[in-house]
């Protein structure tokens, strides 16, 4: 695929003989916005890519981003994103062990090879689904969240459609061949950003490169992260109805870009050309200003240490409509933590926030504050009022934040001013920025 993604166009050049035509500055412009972006892998029917601002959401590049095809273990950014929805709630611990039943056990490659009647800790699966892509531990945190791989599925269905992933329908956990599960390139690209934004504290899990387990050590599928600068995730994917898809993630001064393929012909053909739409996204107009003005501050984060929580990662939430406080969020800076201790965990567990503006006054901010705290009664009491000065190169911004939630009631909260129009953001512990 990586020969396919050179520019088609033939190279203008000067004829030694008969007359010398002037291309006219329009048309040049059109040529030259057409071969900005080759249509790789156009012919090829199982293609299809879109690249996305991980914070705003905005396609910076999409080919067949809506069709429908094969997701492969790409599925299993679902069944992660369930696991770590289980870990917030309450209903798994990361230490916590899972039975492995028979049907777990016996799912084919790739696997860890668990033994039925066996057990594995929760955090060991999930290194299991990202580091090695094992469908036995996939179906084995399915079955321990939904009781069965059917009420797991029916989960991942509905959790879909809550995402907003029109195009998804889930069959497995796993992402095995079944012709009825099917998605698109442009709702990855939707779950790699809720992903982000939902859970933030466990996306680091999606960094590791390397992990090991009963003696033995397993290399990441994704071996984009080892050579392209920035990269720290998320999933690899292979069946034969397929092809090589992957989603993948890195970030570049203000800027982080969620990539999408479907298709590749082989891995490395794929992992050159998602290297390829990074690096033109990046570089693009658009994305050298966001890269150097964006709305969000990304810095890289060390992977997990087995055993104790992920740090938190480099993750901003910012509106691109700076100093007006109109529905702009303004900026809630997710910026790297170290792994938190035992010692900080119920400090850290009740200290996330809501950002509900970036206002270019005080005055502003304050009442925008009094009126969502207006909103949440049930909220009031636990909460407390914070407005963080910002510079940006429109002058100050006024963040207002409502601090104090653990980070389920943080979500709840936002998904409650979303539904009637208020804008929201979940923001980390303040000893995370």
């Amino acid at each position: 695929m990586g020969s396919q993604a050179r520019n088609p166009w033939p190279a203008f050049r000067p004829c030694r003989a008969g007359p010398v035509f002037r291309v006219p500055f329009p048309l040049l412009l059109l040529i030259a916005l057409l071969t900005a972006l080759p249509p790789a892998g156009w012919a090829n029917d199982r293609y299809a890519a879109i690249v996305v601002d991980a914070v705003s959401g905005e396609v910076l590049h999409q080919a067949r981003a809506d069709r429908r095809l094969h997701p492969a273990s790409l599925t299993k950014m679902m069944t992660l994103y369930l696991t770590f929805q289980a870990v917030e709630d309450g209903r798994l611990s990361l230490k916590e062990k899972i039975p492995i039943s028979r049907h777990a056990a016996s799912q084919v490659p790739t696997r860890l090879g668990l033994r039925a009647g066996s057990s594995i800790r929760v955090e060991d699966a999930i290194y299991a689904v990202i580091a090695k892509s094992a469908n036995d531990a996939a179906v084995a945190l399915a079955e321990a969240i939904g009781g069965s791989v059917f009420g797991f599925v029916a989960r991942m269905d509905r959790t879909a459609r809550q995402l907003g992933m029109t195009g998804t329908s889930f069959r497995n956990p796993t992402g095995l061949p079944d012709r009825r599960q099917l998605s698109t390139a442009r709702d990855m690209a939707g779950l790699a950003r809720a992903l982000l934004r939902d859970y933030p504290q466990y996306y680091a899990y999606f960094a590791t490169t390397r992990w090991t387990y009963r003696g033995r050590t397993y290399d990441s599928t994704n071996r984009l992260m080892a050579r392209y600068p920035g990269m720290d995730g998320l999933k690899t994917g292979y069946v034969h109805a397929s092809g090589f898809n992957l989603a993948a993630s890195a970030v570049r001064g203000n800027l982080r870009l969620i990539a999408v393929v479907f298709g590749g012909v082989t891995a490395a053909s794929r992992d050159d050309h998602v290297s390829e739409l990074m690096d033109w996204a990046f570089a693009s107009p658009r994305g050298s200003y966001l890269v150097a003005y964006g709305s969000a501050t990304f810095l890289p984060f060390r992977p997990p240490v087995p055993g104790r929580r992920p740090g938190l990662p480099a993750i901003a939430m910012e509106a691109g409509n700076e100093g007006t406080g109109q529905g702009s969020t303004g900026g809630a800076t997710m910026v790297a933590a170290d792994t938190v201790g035992a010692a900080a965990e119920d400090g850290w567990i009740s200290a996330w926030g809501i950002q509900v503006g970036a206002f270019s006054s005080p005055a502003a901010g304050s009442r925008a504050l009094e009126s969502v705290s207006t909103l949440l009664p049930e909220l009031t009491g636990s909460l407390r009022s914070q407005l963080a000065e910002v510079q940006t190169p429109r002058g100050p911004l006024f963040r207002a934040r409502l601090v104090g939630l653990s980070h389920a009631d943080a979500v709840v909260a936002c998904r409650q001013l979303e539904a009637i129009g208020t804008p929201c953001l979940v923001v980390p512990p303040e000893t995370a920025f």
